[in-house]
């Protein structure tokens, strides 16, 4: 087993099995979580730097709170998508009725 079934059914059934088993889960799903918005702050730190580099009027006062603001609100909003079931209707056809998408 690999990737996302790795981490998320065959790594949690072998702490299961462990003694305190709570207690590594509710650790292991801290350090997946922590992992996570570490990744996040280096890709947000990594574009605001592009980005404030190349345009140095950026750099002066509030202007790179503002740039970091608007990324995370994109970011945000291209990412809600992916979090939903949007992307997974199909268009109603005369084969396929509106009504048989569940």
């Amino acid at each position: 087993m690999t990737g996302p079934g790795l981490a998320f059914v065959a790594y949690p059934e072998g702490i299961a099995m462990m003694p305190v088993a709570p207690f590594w889960s509710i650790l292991f799903f801290i350090m997946l979580f922590t992992l996570g918005v570490d990744s996040q702050f280096a890709m947000l730190e990594t574009v605001v730097t592009a980005v404030v580099d190349e345009f140095k009027v950026l750099k002066r006062g509030r202007r790179k709170i503002g740039v970091i603001g608007a990324f995370c609100v994109v970011m945000f909003l291209l990412g809600l998508p992916q979090c939903s079931p949007v992307s997974s209707i199909q268009p109603c056809t005369k084969r396929r009725r509106c009504t048989e998408l569940n």
